[in-house]
């Protein structure tokens, strides 16, 4: 009776209900499999395993099959060998049914986990085989098994890690099928807000934790939505599973495209990408395509649309909501924390929302110069590398202000626009930039100012009753060298102080 009253027990008549408790279940979770080698990761995978037998222990007691009975103790020792420890599962749903007379349900969570970390440590291969030879053993052609269940981000591996799994039905964020089941539905989080109430608005909650299209449906994250609910706190809860890894590697040396695409979606906009349905671990870094497909996957971005091709989909790709936008500014944040130190860092971002341009382009010179190679700002780079190079190093204050790029302001298009949020901040900041290939950095510097007021950029800024003051500043750059130069417009009279320049090579 336990589960009478809910959805559950009255969909499709009733009928779900009827197989409650009435399967053996063997479940794994892989969520903690982080291992940097794939000795390590073994043992860790064995450790799961006699934890996963010792649920199962009773059984002993049970059955009458001697041989069976030491095998089941030796996998419960974890006195195995890898060639064992792959038929782990399949063994366990034959002692079950040959003691119960019932084959059980594999549950199997975050199958791929190993193979993330197998990725960033160097041992994918190894570790994909005995991955494949693990869930072959376990759902394919396995007579003591009833039904199984895996979840997990990605869908294959490059040596076709669940090829020789052709029984399977995928499910993903793309398909309409279970999409309700994904996470809460907006008419469930309402209903939930009425029976728990809280002091934020549906807006600002819907900001928060909304966003994630799931098939046909538009759903809330439901771990976070839940914590919300439980502590009454806007606030991020969701921990990025995945990690920085792939975050820092996108931004520092994917191709000058890809930097500029990651900088407007950091600025709420939306872009289009080729989404592969065949990801490689082994190809993280040398497509784009696939790194969107991760993001996309992992949660990290969300997709508005869709069109299908021969060989993939291209999506309409969007941050889904508040709380990963934070996420995103928590690791550039914590990144460029180690990169500079949090007292250099602080300093260079202050220096920055105070108008000391020559200050921020002096530390901006000294990390050009010190964190990238020539490879990172060779000349083929373009002035896209270096736009989405300067939105990732200013995106961590996005707490007090708007930092906008490639929008409408006066008569063009400016490149980066500081908003400031409250009347704390009062000076309103807009950047264009230059990149140099044989001219002078200085000229190329003072052309990219003279854009700004020839075109107008700051009217936007001067819409905002609490901004006094508006920095215009060009910067030039060529390779690991910047150039800056910049004057102030004081809002109330339109006058402008003197050009000051800074030059750091």
């Amino acid at each position: 009776g336990l589960f009478d009253a809910f959805a559950i027990a009255k969909e499709d008549n009733g009928q779900w209900i009827a197989h409650q408790g009435q399967y053996p279940v063997i479940f794994i979770s892989f969520k903690d499999v982080k291992q940097a080698s794939y000795v390590e990761t073994v043992n860790s995978i064995k450790l799961l395993v006699a934890q996963l037998y010792r649920e199962h222990r009773k059984l002993l007691s049970i059955s009458n099959d001697d041989y069976l009975k030491q095998s089941f103790r030796d996998y419960l020792t974890g006195t195995v060998d890898d060639e064992k420890l792959a038929s782990s599962l399949r063994f366990l749903s034959e002692f079950i049914f040959n003691t119960l007379g019932k084959k059980p349900i594999i549950l199997i969570d975050e199958y791929d986990t190993p193979l993330t970390h197998g990725y960033q440590s160097h041992f994918i291969d190894e570790i994909s085989l005995f991955l494949r030879n693990l869930l072959s053993a376990a759902l394919k052609s396995n007579p003591y098994l009833e039904k199984g269940l895996m979840t997990g981000i990605l869908r294959v591996s490059k040596n076709e890690l669940l090829s020789g799994l052709n029984n399977i039905a995928v499910y993903t964020l793309f398909d309409d099928d279970y999409s309700q089941y994904f996470g809460f539905t907006e008419e469930e989080a309402a209903e939930l807000t009425t029976r728990i109430p809280t002091q934020d608005s549906p807006e600002a909650i819907k900001a928060f934790y909304n966003g994630y299209r799931i098939g046909d449906r538009v759903i809330y994250n439901p771990w976070s939505f839940m914590n919300y609910l439980h502590k009454k706190t806007l606030a991020p809860y969701w921990v990025l599973t995945s990690g920085d890894h792939v975050l820092k590697k996108l931004f520092l040396q994917a191709d000058a495209d890809t930097k500029a695409q990651l900088s407007r979606l950091m600025n709420h906009e939306v872009i289009t990408a080729n989404i592969s349905l065949k990801t490689s671990y082994e190809d993280l870094m040398e497509s784009p395509q696939v790194l969107w497909t991760l993001l996309l996957f992992a949660g990290y971005l969300t997709a508005n649309s869709k069109t299908l091709l021969d060989d993939g989909l291209v999506c309409a790709l969007r941050v889904p909501n508040r709380e990963i936008i934070a996420q995103y500014r928590s690791i550039f944040s914590q990144w460029l924390t180690q990169t500079f130190g949090e007292s250099r860092y602080q300093s260079f971002l202050t220096s920055l929302v105070c108008g000391d341009i020559a200050r921020f382009t002096e530390v901006l010179g000294e990390y050009l110069m010190n964190s990238l190679s020539f490879r990172d700002v060779g000349d083929k780079k373009g002035e896209n590398f270096y736009h989405g190079f300067v939105a990732g190093l200013v995106a961590s204050i996005g707490e007090t202000h708007w930092v906008d790029s490639n929008k409408e302001s006066g008569r063009g298009l400016y490149d980066v626009m500081l908003t400031p949020k409250d009347l704390h901040h009062t000076q309103g900041i807009v950047f264009e930039f230059k990149h140099v290939q044989g001219e002078n950095m200085n000229d190329a510097a003072l052309k990219a100012l003279k854009q700004i007021q020839r075109f107008d950029y700051a009217s936007l800024l001067r819409r905002y009753s609490h901004i006094t003051h508006i920095v215009k500043v060009g910067l030039a750059f060529s390779g690991k060298a910047v150039s800056s130069v910049y004057t102030t417009e004081i809002v109330a009279t339109g006058e402008e102080g003197e050009l000051i320049w800074t030059y750091e090579k």
